[in-house]
């Protein structure tokens, strides 16, 4: 009870400190000239994005909630993966399993899932694997976020706009192109556990017509050591795996413009040393390992058919690998390989009296959908079964009257396997100030079952298919607040709910005592995010947020795994003097429920960093800490793995030069 009490106390004094911080942040940006703050603070608040409703509208249109980061701030809050963004964004908390990036949206995120209710997507362009669904955050995206204009993050079910998956939204990375990014950035970077990281961006344009961006990033790192007490005994070295976490990964992306032509361009690879043993394999054997490797190709055009009509058409090309070997009394190995090709049409129409009308139709075809496992002389699985998917949607907003707006989407996705799906979505977004934004939304979503749950067979490993499986279905509801309070300080908050039925499991099957896939799940959540982003004049910005939640199994009443009921941030970043800038990020996660039953315990994380720019050179010295008081701290683990829950990192440092010119 007493160190509940003091836990509590703790919480209490931090958010005091906090809100002194940014009142004190206000008050100098009053103090220095509202005009100014204002502007600053308008132009985070009124930013453009394309990825809720698939054309150019304000965050305060959309009719989502949704977060922008843009270039500005990767570089100020040193961003090196999606997972770093993610982690400091309302709503979305992060996982890590020494392998791969998981994140969790509003209190949802199975461990071991592989992000699969979450679509990423570059420039547009789905990159989610169609073997496992899942989408890469950490260091498996192996490109250079130098590279990216923005990242727009779209929270709630979004398959009215994008069809399966898009259950919890959709992140969209925007690229630069040389019109935006006209010059070159070069970095190298240093740090503990065998850090090396270097990284080129180049961007140029010819006239007006013509401009090129291309990038490319390099990294590996040795890894720590770590112990795990379930392995703690003589035969499996007292629990310590040694040397057995590195990573080793390189991408390269691009993007070419002419007038409104545009094709964009990504490959990418990482291998992976894993230390936690599996699937049952051999502990601290240097064999266990993962390599993954992505690359995608688009082309799209716009083109104005008249003042008020624009049509978009974009062709597409996507493909994920993999590839794990497991010790085990002899070494086993398997794979997957999954290839996607679509179109998609988009007919855009304004009309005089305040509406809009969007319409489309999409075709995607997975052409490769193939596992297999194996070990020497025996295969165990490997099957390949394609699949199309036909779609058509419209979007319609119209101007009901002045301080109000009605949003209303619906897409029909015609599955090969699966049948039809109507997925709608409806929003009233009303002004009733210059200062105010309400939006009211009702979603739908869902997540036809992707191949390794339906389709994945291996009779000697006691596990079979289920063809029968259907898609998994979520409903939500939201009220949302934009809420202007001073010229440099404005509020978000929202609040939440959603039920999602047909979730697909693994279990067992007492008949034949073998593990498949089920629609098992039913879970019903309530909760709320707030968010306050105040700006200076100075150009110092800070984001302060609280999220709850409150998400349980329908059967059962008992809390979701992996599910933390409060995160505090506490985000606060800009320029110190004329050569220096430092940011910091304080982060609070409140206890995680395990697989097995206990919990993680609560934690708090503060990461800083510096970057000194000597005038008037165009050299930039950096230095970045995660951890910085080396907290422990635990994330629960996955249904493969012995470990209920997982050490994270502790302190990790890096030191890099970098060079705009």
């Amino acid at each position: 009870m007493l160190d509940q009490q003091s836990m509590y106390v703790g919480r209490v004094l931090t958010g005091l400190i906090t809100v002194a911080i940014v009142t004190s942040c206000v008050t100098r940006a009053q103090e220095s000239g509202g005009a100014s703050g204002d502007i600053q603070l308008d132009s985070l608040l009124n930013l453009t994005v394309s990825s809720v409703s698939k054309y150019a509208q304000t965050t305060s249109e959309a009719p989502s909630s949704v977060t922008v980061i843009t270039a500005e701030e990767i570089r100020l809050f040193g961003f090196r993966t999606i997972q770093d963004v993610l982690r400091t964004v309302p709503g979305f908390y992060v996982s890590n399993d020494h392998d791969y990036g998981y994140v969790g949206v509003r209190g949802f995120g199975r461990p071991g899932d592989y992000n699969s209710r979450l679509l990423l997507l570059v420039n547009g362009v789905v990159t989610n694997d169609p073997v496992f669904g899942s989408a890469y955050v950490g260091t498996e995206f192996a490109f250079n976020l130098a590279s990216v204009e923005r990242i727009e993050i779209v929270r709630g079910p979004s398959s009215a706009v994008y069809g399966t998956g898009a259950m919890f939204g959709v992140v969209n990375l925007i690229l630069r192109n040389g019109v935006n990014f006209d010059g070159a950035h070069v970095s190298a970077e240093t740090g503990n556990i065998g850090l090396q990281r270097g990284g080129v961006t180049c961007g140029a344009n010819w006239g007006a017509d013509w401009s090129l961006m291309v990038s490319g990033q390099a990294e590996r790192t040795r890894g720590e050591d770590f112990y795990f007490k379930e392995f703690d005994s003589p035969l499996t070295n007292g629990g310590m795996a040694r040397g057995l976490d590195g990573d080793q990964s390189a991408g390269v992306l691009s993007q070419l413009t002419y007038k409104g032509f545009s094709m964009s361009a990504g490959v990418s690879s990482r291998t992976k040393d894993v230390p936690t043993a599996p699937f049952g394999v051999v502990f601290n054997d240097p064999r266990t390992q993962t390599v993954d490797a992505m690359q995608f190709l688009s082309l799209a055009s716009e083109t104005a058919l008249s003042p008020t009509s624009t049509l978009n058409v974009r062709v597409y090309q996507s493909g994920v690998d993999y590839h794990g070997q497991y010790p085990y009394d002899r070494l086993n190995y398997d794979a997957s390989s999954g290839r996607v090709v679509g179109a998609e049409v988009l007919l855009h129409w304004d009309f005089p009296v305040g509406a809009r009308l969007t319409t489309g139709a999409e075709f995607r075809r997975i052409t490769r959908a193939q596992y297999r496992s194996w070990s020497e002389g025996v295969v165990y699985s490997g099957r390949d079964v394609p699949s199309g998917i036909y779609s058509g949607f419209a979007e319609t907003e119209i101007q009901l009257f002045e301080p109000l707006r009605l949003v209303g989407g619906l897409r029909f996705d015609e599955y090969s396997e699966y049948g039809g799906w109507l997925s709608p979505r409806v929003a009233l977004v009303c002004t009733p100030t210059g200062t105010t934004t309400l939006k009211v939304i009702y979603g739908e979503a869902h997540r036809v079952p992707n191949f390794y749950e339906a389709n994945y067979d291996d009779p000697l490993g006691g596990i079979k298919s289920n063809p029968l499986l259907l898609p998994e279905k979520m409903r939500t509801v939201e009220l949302a607040c934009d809420q202007r309070i001073t010229a440099a300080l404005s509020a978000r908050v929202s609040l939440y709910k959603y039920s999602m039925s047909n979730l697909i499991d693994e279990t067992l099957d007492p008949v034949d005592s073998m593990n498949y896939f089920r629609n098992l799940g039913a879970v019903r959540t309530t909760g709320v995010e707030s968010e306050l982003l105040a700006v200076t004049k100075s150009g110092l910005r800070a984001r302060l947020s609280y999220c709850y939640n409150n998400s349980h199994d329908l059967a059962t009443g008992i809390t979701l795994s992996n599910s933390p009921a409060h995160i505090f941030r506490l985000l606060v970043g800009g320029p110190l003097t004329p050569w220096l800038t430092g940011s910091g990020f304080i982060m609070h996660e409140s206890p995680r429920l395990t697989l097995e039953g206990p919990w993680t315990p609560g934690y708090w994380t503060v990461d800083v960093t510096a970057a000194v720019m000597p005038f008037p050179t165009p050299l930039r010295f950096e230095i970045i800490v995660h951890n910085l008081f080396d907290t422990p701290y635990f994330m629960p683990g996955g249904a493969e793995l012995q470990q209920p829950s997982l050490l994270q990192s502790g302190r990790l440092w890096s030191a890099g030069l970098s060079l705009d010119f």
